[in-house]
């Protein structure tokens, strides 16, 4: 289903015919934005932070190689002299492992030290708190989710996007047809205006009816100065959508038109259950879902801030460079360091208040989402409802255009034949062109109401 509902977008989107070069096409200005349009790139650039952010997290798990020295001599004597090269290693289980050599002497060497070299390979484990998730590992997971969110985010930026485009180019192509229907009857009325110059010369007309015939042709001329300022206004605003591949806005050329034909053509209504059964991947709600992924991880980890502190260290030693011929008894029993560490807060406020405050937080998101889809459902019904209306009142108003055509050539065909006036005809062709306006704003409302209804159901990106 879903594969349906993006085949009939792409089909209405793409134009069946390139019919000038000229031509500015729904899908080809889309294709510009998405590709140059500084939305598009900080989209982009939030992928890459995200991308970055899980490389930064894993450097959690990275081997780290350290040293460290100390000495201390005084009136010739060497009181004692440190060197402890050591490489360790945090796992992503939760235990770090490290190996390492002690190097020690000197006439007064702390008892703790072993003088000489010692060489040792241990395991670091909590075995409660810790043990299942660490902040180490949450921040890594918490960095992967982001990452997969940047992508829906993009989605959601880039649909937002262009539906506010789609706006601004349907109210372009709407004046550029309105100033089309204006020129062509500019070019009837100045027919007119000459044949009842001829008539007057031959004396069949007064002089009344030539001027009656001049002035609807300024009348025209005027409409046309003002609907053509308008078009050009338009087009101007298309240039906050219209950026080059260096990252310039810029104006359409003077020659470039809008694609009228889906005046002619208005797209059919999608199905409502259709549009909302897609919801689920919807990007605001994927977007949700995500953030309710990153506060369970975090819930997880308060969880285990309620646990006690329990932590193992043990190592095997060896007073050589690795002479470890394997951790047999001797070893076990005499060449060993071990230490065990607990720590419990009596009352665990700390931990519990932490954990119930992420709970609360998974709550109120989903609260947030479910509003957030009631409200998408509620928005997709309303558009199917103002578009079926806007389908009734377009086809009346076609009829009632079809209507003033007829009645605008029946009184031709009678001033033709000497029964009829220029006033009359005038005030029909003036009716006929309010009535064709009002039909055009009401197709360029159904086009923006219809993607509007794709953008609230989040295929404008599909």
């Amino acid at each position: 289903m879903r594969r349906k509902l993006k085949n009939s977008l792409l089909l209405l989107l793409i134009s069946p015919v390139i019919w000038a070069q000229d031509v500015l096409t729904p899908d080809a200005f889309m294709k510009i934005i998405g590709e140059n349009h500084p939305v598009a790139k900080q989209a982009d650039l939030r992928i890459g932070q995200s991308a970055a952010e899980v490389l930064s997290s894993k450097g959690i798990f990275d081997p780290v190689l350290a040293y460290d020295r100390d000495e201390k001599r005084l009136s010739g004597d060497q009181y004692y002299r440190y060197d402890q090269p050591e490489l360790s290693l945090f796992t992503p289980f939760g235990i770090k492992v490290k190996t390492g050599i002690e190097s020690s002497g000197g006439e007064y060497l702390n008892p703790q030290r072993t003088p000489g070299v010692l060489s040792y390979a241990g395991v670091e484990l909590p075995v409660l708190r810790g043990l299942l998730l660490d902040k180490k590992r949450a921040t890594l997971q918490k960095a992967r989710i982001f990452q997969q969110s940047a992508d829906v985010e993009k989605r959601s930026m880039i649909n937002d996007l262009y539906v506010q485009a789609l706006g601004t180019y349907w109210d372009w192509a709407a004046a550029f047809k309105q100033l089309t229907v204006l020129e062509q009857n500019l070019e009837n009325a100045r027919e007119r205006l000459e044949l009842t110059k001829v008539l007057y010369e031959n004396g069949d007309k007064a002089l009344a009816d030539t001027v009656e015939a001049a002035g609807q042709v300024i009348a025209l001329e005027l409409d046309i100065t003002s609907v053509r300022q308008e078009f050009l206004k338009k087009g101007v605003g298309l240039s906050e959508f219209l950026w080059d591949t260096d990252g310039e806005a810029y104006l359409p050329a003077p020659t470039v038109r809008p694609d009228t034909l889906f005046f002619n053509s208005p797209p059919e209504l999608f199905n409502t259950g259709e549009l909302i059964s897609q919801l689920n991947l919807h990007p605001d709600l994927m977007i949700y879902d995500f953030k309710l992924k990153g506060l369970e991880v975090e819930q997880r980890l308060k969880r285990q801030d309620i646990l006690p502190e329990l932590n193992l260290k043990a190592n095997l030693l060896s007073k050589d460079y690795y002479s470890f011929e394997g951790a047999y008894n001797p070893y076990l029993t005499n060449n060993y360091k071990f230490g065990i560490s607990f720590n419990m807060p009596l009352f665990l406020r700390e931990g519990r208040g932490q954990y119930q405050k992420a709970s609360l937080k998974i709550d109120e998101t989903q609260w947030a989402l479910r509003l957030k889809r009631q409200q998408l459902e509620t928005k997709i019904r309303q558009y199917d409802t103002e578009l079926r209306a806007l389908q009734q009142q377009i086809g009346l108003s076609q009829n009632l255009v079809a209507n003033y055509q007829r009645l605008l050539d029946l009184e031709e065909l009678r001033f033709s034949q000497g029964e009829s006036s220029l006033f009359v005809i005038n005030s029909r062709q003036n009716k006929l062109l309010d009535s064709y306006t009002k039909l055009i704003q009401l197709q360029a409302k159904y086009l923006q109401s219809w993607f509007k209804q794709q953008w609230v159901a989040g295929l404008l990106i599909s």
